[in-house]
């Protein structure tokens, strides 16, 4: 009978969105140190149904796991799939108002 290894990921880390294909895609940076000189890459990242994280957002990982899934070429991509999360520092993106909308702050405004 095989066993599987099962590993529960906690810590803190920054969340990067990429909004490919319509939907977001979270990934993380990983680092590793050899011969004096950093390492990185990134791993896919998966959250709880309808979280949405803003690009550049530090999260603490309250609970998560390691697992990974087979693309249609029979290659595997490791994945976090994080379970519970709370915001750290929240990235805040740019606003982007309409130029066809204006808001008259004597009349729109409730006082």
């Amino acid at each position: 009978m095989s066993k599987s290894l099962k590993v529960h990921i906690t810590g803190e880390g920054t969340i990067y969105r990429n909004d490919t294909w319509g939907y977001p895609q979270y990934t993380m940076k990983l680092a590793n140190q050899k011969d004096g000189e950093w390492l990185y890459d990134y791993i896919q990242v998966g959250l709880p149904k309808n979280s949405l994280v803003n690009n550049n957002t530090q999260i603490k990982i309250n609970d998560g796991f390691f697992t990974f899934f087979v693309k249609n070429d029979g290659s595997y991509v490791h994945k976090i799939v994080i379970t519970s999360f709370d915001i750290v520092n929240e990235a805040v993106g740019e606003i982007n108002v309409p130029s066809n909308d204006t808001v008259n702050f004597d009349t729109d405004l409730p006082w």
